[in-house]
């Protein structure tokens, strides 16, 4: 099944049948060329997600819960909690699945070519370029599909986009200015590509952080990192935050929201989730969390619900 821009009805009917929740937040592909939509719920099937893909359009896909992977010819991208994925859907829309296991939650914001070419004219040439050749000739353009952890600036965006924090006149705009925020975020070229050497660091970064995000009830000592990335502790701490852009000690804390966020969602206290990420006292825990979170554990409870 491949959906165009017309086909809004069946877009909808893909989404029933997965037994869970889709909302039209903002936009619409058919009245605007620009849709954001959230969708909630868990499979006792594979879902054919590529189904609900519009011809022509770029998607961008901020992945909260849930496996799922998108594969086009010999590429194949695997997308997991917490990363974002941007794809193109040319004449022919590339296989994508949502697995049976866990609980899916995400939004897309979707994006005709006429709507891209109308809005990014001035700064096309700062795109990535297979995002260009695609925006300027989607028809003959090879589809495209990349994955990325979920940007720190966007972290906040995981709720305001459900209830954004102006009033209900200024909405419009807010959304407009959100979206091309996430653009910025996703489709506009690096400076230059890495070295040798700056991918020596990123392996080892990513050494620390997966150890981190394995560990984080128990964290290991900072000499531990350093062993489990082949390079002192001290020398680990200044590439982690060279490469991330976070202290350790930051990420750790941002490992353990992302869990009691999770938690939260899925019916537990606020006491006993904060037991559960390791911390012995509930007011520090809420403070670390409405750091992180931008928002109580409470109103984060209270806007989840509101979309069941």
């Amino acid at each position: 099944m491949s959906l165009s821009i017309q086909s809004a009805e069946s877009e909808v009917d893909v989404w029933e049948k997965a037994g869970g929740r889709w909302r039209l937040v903002h936009g619409g592909m058919l009245e605007r060329g620009v849709s954001l939509e959230f969708h909630d719920f868990a499979l006792d099937a594979p879902l054919d997600w590529g189904a609900s893909f519009h011809e022509q359009s770029l998607e961008v896909c901020i992945n909260l819960h849930g496996s799922a992977t998108l594969r086009r010819g010999s590429t194949t991208v695997d997308l997991g909690d917490n990363e974002v994925a941007v794809y193109t859907v040319p004449a022919s829309r590339p296989s994508a699945l949502r697995a049976v296991e866990g609980h899916h939650c995400f939004y897309t914001l979707e994006f005709s070519c006429e709507w891209l070419r109308r809005h990014l004219h001035v700064f096309r040439y700062r795109l990535k370029p297979e995002i260009l050749r695609f925006i300027e000739r989607p028809s003959r353009a090879r589809a495209f599909v990349e994955r990325f952890p979920l940007p720190p600036a966007m972290i906040p965006l995981r709720i305001d986009l459900l209830a954004p924090p102006v009033p209900d006149g200024a909405q419009d705009a807010w959304y407009f200015g959100k979206i091309f925020e996430i653009l910025a975020s996703t489709i506009f070229r690096a400076d230059q590509a890495m070295s040798g050497n700056d991918l020596r660091i990123r392996e080892r970064v990513e050494r620390a952080r997966a150890r981190l995000e394995r560990d984080f009830e128990n964290p290991p000592s900072l000499e531990d990192l350093g062993r489990e990335a082949d390079c002192s502790g001290f020398y680990l701490s200044r590439l982690f935050k060279q490469e991330l852009g976070v202290s350790i000690p930051s990420y750790l804390r941002a490992t353990r929201m992302e869990k009691a966020a999770a938690y939260l969602r899925k019916g537990m206290s606020v006491t006993d989730t904060a037991v559960a990420v390791g911390y012995s006292s509930v007011s520090a825990f809420i403070k670390a969390f409405g750091e992180y979170h931008q928002t109580t554990p409470s109103r984060w409870i209270a806007v989840w619900s509101k979309s069941e």
